[in-house]
């Protein structure tokens, strides 16, 4: 007898690593690659998904499964319809998650899903081509015109609209305004010397991109899931890597004059 069990139990679970293995690479490679997975929080719904299609699933064939059993065909279907619940949630949930875009605002790196965004306000056709593998990088840029600039803050703070980071009319092609994210980057030598907790994580990102201090600057990078800062390459500005530590609280001179700076922009009017 506990040979079927067995044998059913392990053709359930091989049909179950099959499918939810396609899931969770499509989730790590395409959805959430590099470190948005973690800045972004999905383990928590990864993980109800592979408890229920991988354990709990399979485990109930084994508990139920008996050859000639009445009523087995009712259970194995809702053992199954159990596990495509759990399927379709974790996904649909996964998806309408998954980064769409990497937003630079004033001193801050934010990363946001498709539904935070209004796309009414997107005019330029390179802020909607989303590569197959990870969010759109853009740059937010406070109007540079007076007139326009009270008008912006007036609908923030008078019309409850969102702030600058979801402002796609505000938005450029982050490789035009790179500029802009190294005069505001922090040197890596001061997130060493003021976040002892970050020293390791730095060493193994050096020894994977076979970079130096020198050649990095570092950003806080917003996420309700933790405290990040956003390493970036000062060659092009470029994204490279998130680590996670605080670089708000009790932070050094550089970062504290980030802090400062960013209560407002230097290239917005002076009102």
């Amino acid at each position: 007898m506990l040979m079927p069990k067995l044998r059913a139990f392990l053709i359930h679970l091989g049909i179950s690593l099959t499918v939810v293995g396609a899931v969770v690479a499509f989730v790590f490679f395409v959805w959430y690659p590099d470190f948005y997975f973690q800045v972004k929080g999905a383990g928590s719904v990864l993980r109800v998904l592979i408890g229920v299609d991988l354990v709990i699933g399979p485990a109930l064939t084994l508990l139920v499964y008996k050859p000639n059993k009445p009523g087995l065909r009712f259970d194995l279907a809702a053992i199954a319809m159990l596990q495509l619940v759990a399927l379709v949630y974790g996904t649909v949930a996964l998806f309408s998650e998954r980064p769409y875009f990497t937003v630079f605002a004033v001193d801050r790196f934010v990363v946001l899903a498709r539904k935070d965004v209004d796309f009414s306000g997107i005019n330029n056709d390179q802020l909607t081509d989303k590569p197959f593998a990870g969010p759109i990088t853009v740059v937010a840029t406070l109007p540079g015109d007076i007139d326009e600039y009270q008008r912006f803050l007036n609908s923030v703070i008078f019309e409850n609209q969102p702030d600058l980071e979801r402002r796609p009319e505000y938005w450029s092609p982050y490789a035009e305004q790179t500029e802009q994210v190294l005069a505001r980057a922090g040197s890596i030598e001061s997130l060493r010397a003021n976040r002892s907790v970050a020293g390791k994580q730095l060493e193994r990102l050096l020894q994977k991109i076979d970079k130096r201090d020198n050649q990095l600057g570092f950003l806080p990078l917003f996420s309700n899931k933790g405290d990040f800062v956003m390493i970036i390459d000062r060659d092009n500005g470029m994204p490279i890597d998130a680590i996670e530590v605080d670089t708000w609280i009790d932070a050094d001179s550089s970062a504290q004059t980030l802090q400062a700076e960013s209560l407002q922009d230097p290239t917005a009017p002076q009102l």
